[in-house]
This record gives structure tokens, sequence and C-alpha cells, in this order.
């Protein structure tokens, strides 16, 4: 999906008014949804609104998401909107700010297409504007704009309404968005595209404007710095076995204290009550070792997957906190989510995998033994080793076989990639090495795979 952004032609309109439409007149976002525009952020928090007689109104207070890093801005994103990007020439937009005096801020436009491989979206480009608390129209023109073809995707509407913390405007109100062009008219004036619903195989759906912030930091993504794998910031399952899908959800935040911003993480539980709607459940805080912005002690990370490890039917949420003893338990979660620990492991975790070819998934751990001084390591010269294993379980009785190992490389994913019905592991190398990523089969020498060498790190697949 190929991303693109523009900022440019912003401008008080007098466009005739034929295009697709979202005026928000039956009372609901139409597919769109505000969340915080925190860019450098693996987090999606979102702002509540409400729509009144054709009005979105956005609460866009940083008090809203509690971080304390927050300034006064926004993201509107819609859902798949699935036209072809030729039809439309111009896009349109009517705000205004509800504030006690005007405010200078940015605003930008993105959007993804039906190219490439990324989900996320580039950086943005912004131009500069003031937002003047009276209804006010923006036009951008996006015939000829590199990236402004195929099948468009989704948009993104980026608003940054004040330069500081300090700088609080309350509530964003739009009026409508619109897309337009002449081929576009010619075609009798296209209606909006019918709202995306996300859609989990025998897990239910989620209604896309009714997501809110469930809690502050809900979803970041931890990273230990080796480990990557499948992990991410939270699991969507059915956790109650109600047939909904449920959230189970990584947090992370700040608090302040007099030496600066603290760290704090932990997880929390969300039931979806059976219109979409995620009611918040047990928001836990697992305690670390104090940590401060800029400090060298480590941060408390945590680590969860999801899967059905036990092949009862219902998936078991697997979960590393790493500053305990066994860091990685598998939890059953109950009806009224109470948790049962089924097992305990000495590794963090790496991902899942059908191991045995039973279809059902194996959950794979992995640890590593590091010898040297943090200059030794940018060196290259530290001596460092990784290990992978498998935990299976029959009939309730867990067993683990160790699968892999290698000096100065760490496993990265696990997957069939030279299609031969045998897992591979993806290795790369460490920090202070050459940059290189290595696929061998799971369970063979590491010698035996093939090497692939890199300029530059880069992401896997994206």
């Amino acid at each position: 999906m190929l991303k693109s952004v523009l900022v440019a032609s912003i401008m008080l309109s007098s466009v005739p008014a034929s295009a697709i439409r979202w005026d928000f007149d039956d009372g609901t976002t139409q597919g769109w949804s505000a969340k915080e525009d925190r860019r450098a952020a693996r987090e999606f928090n979102q702002f509540r609104g409400e729509v009144e007689a054709g009005v979105w109104r956005i609460s866009v207070d940083p008090a809203v998401t509690k971080i304390l890093s927050s300034v006064a801005s926004g993201e509107l994103i819609s859902s798949t909107i699935g036209y072809d990007s030729g039809l439309f020439d111009h896009f349109r937009i009517r705000f205004r700010t509800v504030h006690d005096h005007p405010t200078e801020g940015r605003f930008g436009l993105g959007w993804e297409n039906a190219s490439g491989f990324k989900d996320d979206f580039e950086t943005l480009v912004y131009k500069r504007i003031v937002y003047t608390t009276e209804w006010q129209e923006v036009v951008i023109s996006l015939d000829g704009q590199e990236g402004w073809e195929g099948l468009l995707k989704k948009m993104v509407l980026n608003f940054s309404l004040g330069g500081s913390a300090t700088e609080v405007v309350e509530w964003f109100e739009v009026d409508w968005i619109e897309l337009t062009g002449v081929e576009e008219q010619l075609q009798g004036e296209l209606p909006p595209p019918p709202i995306a619903y996300f859609r989990f195989a025998g897990a239910g759906l989620f209604v896309a404007p009714v997501f809110y912030p469930i809690a502050p930091g809900t979803g970041q993504e931890f990273d230990a710095g080796g480990y990557l794998g499948d992990k991410k910031g939270g699991v969507l399952t059915d956790l109650d076995g109600d047939g909904d899908l449920d959230l189970f959800g990584l947090w992370s935040g700040e608090r302040a204290t007099e030496r600066g911003p603290q760290y704090k993480s932990g997880w929390l539980m969300a039931v979806n009550d059976g219109r979409g709607i995620l009611e918040r459940g047990p928001v836990i805080e697992e305690v670390g070792e104090s940590s401060t912005a800029g400090s060298i002690i480590p941060r408390l990370v945590l680590e969860v997957v999801g899967a059905d490890l036990t092949g009862d039917g219902k998936n078991e949420i697997a979960i590393t906190i790493n500053n305990r003893e066994s860091p990685t338990e598998v939890w059953s979660v109950g009806p009224e989510l109470q948790v049962e620990v089924l097992a305990q492991m000495d590794r963090p975790i790496h991902g899942v995998a059908d191991w045995d070819g039973d279809s059902r998934g194996e959950l794979f751990v992995g640890g590593a033994t590091f010898a040297g001084s943090f200059e030794e390591m940018i060196a290259g010269t530290a001596e460092f080793a990784s290990t992978l294993a498998v935990w299976d379980v029959e009939q309730g009785v867990w067993t683990v076989e160790e699968v892999g190992s290698a000096q100065d490389y760490t496993p990265l994913q696990i997957g069939d990639f030279t299609r031969d019905g045998i897992l591979d592991v993806l290795w790369g190398s460490i920090l202070g090495r050459e940059d290189r990523w290595i696929v061998g089969a799971l369970g063979e020498e590491l010698h035996r795979g093939e090497v692939f060498e890199f300029a530059e790190r880069k992401r896997l697949l994206g």
C-alpha cells in the first residue's frame, strides 16, 4: 500500500458541492474515527466524540489520554473507501475549533492506496494555518499529485491545533468531509462507501465507529531488543466464551516525579458488550524496577500472544513479564475473566507456529546470554548466544524441546519461507556485527541456511 502525503493549495473554497460527502446527518461518524496525533508512538489513543445535528464534535483535550507530552492535536481516519483515486481531483473539509481565541497550528492530508505492503502511514508534511474558531473550509487539489493513483483505501487528516501542552483546545467540530472530481461527477455523484467492519473468523466483529480509549497507553508494542517474533501490543480473542471478540491488551505510560517522567506498564482485559463496544475489565500495573526517562536502567517489558495452544477450541494467553524468575506464563481466562496459570517458562515469548503438523499452534520461546560491556557490544567484541525452544502440551502435560541456537544472531521470524513444508527460522545479526539475515530450517545447524546481506538494517517484511 503506497502511502503518500500532501499539504498544498489550502484556501477558502467555492468549489461546487457535487462530491462523495460524509455529512454525518445520520447521527454517526459514517466510518471515520478520531485519535490523538502521536506520530512517534505505537498507540491508538481514540478520542471520544458525539454527532449532533449533523456535526461531529470531537474532544481533543490532551487530558483525555493523560500522556505527559500530549498537545492539542488529532487525526481523523476514514474507513475503507474503495473507489479509484482518478475519480477525484479535490479534497474538501469544513470544520471549526471550539476555543476562546484563534490558534496557529498545522494541517496535513495523507492517503493509502492499493500498492506496496506496509501498513502504516509515512511521515506527513504539514502546512501552517490559523484555526479561527469560526467555520472554515480547506480545499486541497489532488490532480497530478504523485502517488494519487490506483484504488483508494483510506485517508488520514492531521490537525495540530496548538503549539504546546499548555494550549488546550477542548473541542474540534467537523461539519462535512468530501472528495470530488470531474470523473466522479460524470458518474452521477457516487455515494459514500459502506462502512467497513472488522471481521475475524469465529470471533464476531467490531463496529468501527464505536472504538474509544479503554485506558491511557493501551496498545503500546514492547520490544526487549531482540526477540521480535509475532508479539504485539494486544490480543483480540473471545476471553469470556460468549462468542464475541474481546481484548487482552498491554499498556504503558508515564507518571510525573521529581526526577522527571517515570515509566509504568501493565496489562488489561476488556469485554465486548455484544454491540462491538468494549467494557473495561481489570487493569493491572506490573511492578518493576523504577526507571525514568534517560535512565540506563531497563524498564519493565511485557509481551503477549494469543493462540489455541491446548486444542480446546479457545485461545490461551501467553504473557512475558521480564522481571520474574519464570518470566513467561500461559493463562486460561474464564467467563468471569479469572486467570488460571497453565504453565510457566524460563524464557520470553518468541511466537506461535505449528511445529508438529497437528494444525494447532505451539509456543516458541527464546533466550539469550550476553557477556561483555556496552562498549564491547557496540564494537562487536562482546559474546552473545541465543536459543530457541518449543513448548507443546498433550493431555495437560507440557513439554519443551530445544530447536535452535546461534552465536551472534537472534531469531526474528518463524515460518515456511522455502515452501518445502518445513518450518524455517529467519535469524538476524545482533548490534555491532555485520548486517546479515540467515534463513535456516528449524532444528538444523545454522550454517546450513542461506545468507542474505544488506547494506542497512531494515524491518522484516516492511
